[in-house]
């Protein structure tokens, strides 16, 4: 009971020291007499990955810098800033941007984010699940296990969804396979017919009586052929308009992955929990 209780204020207490800014996330690990131990994470949402981020103080020294090798999220270590000093800025820039840019230079980067730490409350050392090691707040009872137990939740529906696709795809292309070769079936049918007919009135008896007996044959063929490819043609639509709708259902679960991303990281001390890709999957 106790636990728990520690667990919740820990959450509570975990969100007022911790701000999420697009895609950049503030963690505060600790704070003693005038200074605060902050991280940055920064996550790149391009796909290019990140090719540099800085951190600056509000007289706009650097607090931290460096370059980055594309990597899609990258956590600093811990930041010892004093209160005077916030609010703080982060900088980020992706890989493929524009020109080298200039490290000394925040206007060179692409994304800008403040935090002001001083609007927050202090947290507990005690009750700060962050300012204990990562083996404990990654555990399973707590907010960073069930950040990465939702997550593999969404990561389920959505491979269960590709598979539904998969199979919805399949029964589509099937079925206009089918249409396509019902409709060349009734238009050869169909000539076949008229010809036949053709020649039917032109000929003597009992040519004529057989002529007309084997195009009436192959109308009704054309008929039935064309009665399936008909068939078919419904069909396919319908598993185009059931593809269309499982393709809006991916797409939602896959955006609800990126927002809970990003909870996830919060609840991790910004960090990306252990064993969690940043892209949600894509059906093959």
């Amino acid at each position: 009971m106790k636990k728990s209780l520690v667990l919740v204020a820990g959450v509570v207490l975990s969100f007022l020291s911790a701000s999420v800014w697009g895609a950049i996330v503030f963690h505060e690990v600790a704070r003693g007499e005038g200074s605060a131990d902050i991280r940055v994470t920064f996550v790149d949402e391009t796909g290019a990955g990140l090719a540099r981020y800085r951190v600056d103080d509000n007289l706009g020294a650097s607090l931290a810098a460096g370059a980055l090798e594309c990597p899609p999220l990258y956590t600093t270590d811990v930041i010892s800033v004093p209160l005077e000093r916030f609010p703080v800025v982060a900088h980020s820039a992706e890989c493929g941007a524009e020109g080298p840019g200039d490290a000394d230079d925040p206007a060179s980067f692409t994304s800008h984010e403040p935090f002001d730490i001083r609007a927050i409350l202090p947290v507990d050392p005690e009750e700060n699940p962050c300012s204990e090691p990562s083996t404990t707040w990654e555990d399973g009872d707590s907010p960073c296990a069930h950040g990465s137990a939702g997550l593999a939740g969404i990561i389920a529906e959505i491979e269960d969804l590709c598979e539904e696709r998969t199979a919805i795809r399949a029964d589509m292309l099937d079925h206009q396979t089918q249409m396509t070769a019902y409709n060349a079936a009734t238009a050869v049918l169909a000539l076949a017919f008229f010809v036949v007919a053709i020649i039917s009135a032109n000929a003597p008896w009992p040519f004529n009586l057989i002529l007309a007996i084997v195009a009436v044959a192959l109308l009704l063929a054309a008929l039935v052929t064309g009665s399936l490819a008909a068939y078919h043609t419904q069909e396919a639509e319908r598993a185009e308009r059931a593809l269309d709708a499982i393709d809006e259902r991916i797409a939602e679960a896959q955006e609800r992955y990126r927002d809970a991303l990003e909870r996830a990281v919060q609840a991790c001390c910004g960090r990306l929990p252990p064993g969690v890709a940043i892209e949600p999957p894509e059906c093959p």
